[in-house]
C-alpha cells in the first residue's frame, strides 16, 4: 500500500513542477501577452502600468523628487532693488541670458486606461533659478560721471504647479512618454544683486551713519523681489520615463521632462511707463525648464 502511494505521488510532483513553468494563456486586456504562471503568484506585468492578470484594476500613487534646470532668455529686463547702504536710493540690476539649477518635490497619481494609455496627475513645488552676469556702462543720479559696473544677479522663482498629462507606453518596453499641460502659481520670487564698480578708480559707494561717511566701497550686495512677474503661468510639458520594478507592488520611475511656456513671464501692465519702449524691459523675457526626477509608484488595487 505504501509503495503504491509513493509510486502515484512521484509523477504528480513532476507534473506540478512542469505546470509551474508552463506559459499561461493571454489575459483578457492584452491577447498577445504571455504571462509565466507560478505556484506562488499570479504573475503580472510589473514593468509598466497595467491591469493585473486577475482582472483587478490597479492604479498608481507616487512621490517624486529631483532637480530643475532653467534657461532664461529673450531679455533684457532692468529692475530696481533697495540700495545696500542708502535704502532711500534704489539700486538697479539687470538680467538677460542666464541659467541655473533648482529643485522639485511632488506627488503623482497615475490612472491606466488601457495597456497603451493612461492619465497622469502631478502636483509639485519647484524652483526655477537663474544666474546672470553683465558688464554695463551707466550714468545715474548717484554717479557723477558715467561708470562701468559689473552686475551679478541670482534669481529664484518659487512655483506651486499642477500637471495634467497623458501617458503613452512604448509597446512591451518599460519606457513611456508624457505629454500635456502644466499650470503653475508663483508663490514668491527673490533676487540677489552683487554690483561692483570697475571704472573709474575714484568712484565709490558711500556708507554713512548720522550724516558722516564711514565707508567708501567699490561693491555691494543686496536682495529684494521683482514685482513685474505674472502670478501664474501655463506650460506645454512633455517627457520620457522608465518603469523599474522593485517589488510586486512598488516601482521606481526616473523621468525627464521639459516645460515650454505657453504665455508670458512679465506682466507688461505693471512695467514702468516707457520702460518697454526704451528697451529697458523686453516683455518676451521668459524661461524654459527641464525636470529630472526619480519617483516611487505604489500599486493600488
Amino acid at each position: 500500500m505504501r509503495r503504491t502511494l509513493r509510486t502515484c505521488l512521484h509523477p504528480l510532483l513532476i507534473l506540478g513542477c512542469l505546470l509551474a513553468t508552463i506559459p499561461g494563456t493571454a489575459d483578457a486586456h492584452d491577447p498577445e501577452k504571455r504571462i509565466t504562471m507560478t505556484l506562488f503568484g499570479d504573475g503580472g506585468d510589473v514593468l509598466r502600468p497595467d491591469r493585473d492578470t486577475g482582472g483587478d484594476y490597479v492604479w498608481y500613487l507616487g512621490l517624486d523628487a529631483g532637480l530643475t534646470y532653467s534657461r532664461f532668455q529673450d531679455g533684457p529686463i532692468y529692475y530696481l532693488i533697495p540700495h545696500p547702504y542708502v535704502p532711500e536710493i534704489p539700486w538697479f540690476g539687470n538680467a538677460n541670458e542666464g541659467s541655473g539649477i533648482g529643485y522639485a518635490v511632488g506627488a503623482t497619481i497615475d490612472f491606466p486606461l488601457s495597456d497603451m494609455f493612461g492619465i497622469v496627475l502631478k502636483g509639485s513645488y519647484h524652483t526655477r533659478a537663474g544666474s546672470f552676469k553683465e558688464t554695463l556702462e551707466v550714468g545715474t543720479p548717484w554717479f557723477s560721471e558715467r561708470s562701468v559696473v559689473d552686475n551679478r544677479t541670482d534669481m529664484t522663482l518659487d512655483y506651486l504647479s499642477f500637471d495634467l498629462l497623458g501617458r503613452i507606453n512604448f509597446g512591451d518596453t518599460p519606457f513611456y512618454g508624457l505629454v500635456g499641460v502644466s499650470y503653475s502659481s508663483l508663490s514668491s520670487n527673490s533676487v540677489e544683486l552683487e554690483q561692483t564698480i570697475l571704472e573709474p578708480d575714484n568712484m565709490f559707494y558711500y556708507e554713512d551713519a548720522g550724516g558722516s561717511i564711514i565707508n567708501m566701497l567699490r561693491s555691494g550686495t543686496t536682495d529684494g523681489e521683482i514685482r513685474e512677474f505674472l502670478d501664474s503661468r501655463t506650460d506645454l510639458k512633455f517627457g520620457l520615463g522608465y518603469w523599474l520594478a522593485l517589488t510586486g507592488s512598488l516601482s521606481l520611475t526616473p523621468e525627464v521632462s521639459v516645460a515650454i511656456p505657453l504665455g508670458d513671464l512679465i506682466d507688461s501692465e505693471t512695467v514702468a511707463d516707457g520702460a518697454i519702449e526704451q528697451g529697458l524691459v523686453n516683455p518676451d523675457f521668459n524661461v524654459i525648464t527641464s525636470f529630472v526626477t526619480i519617483g516611487l509608484r505604489w500599486h493600488i488595487r
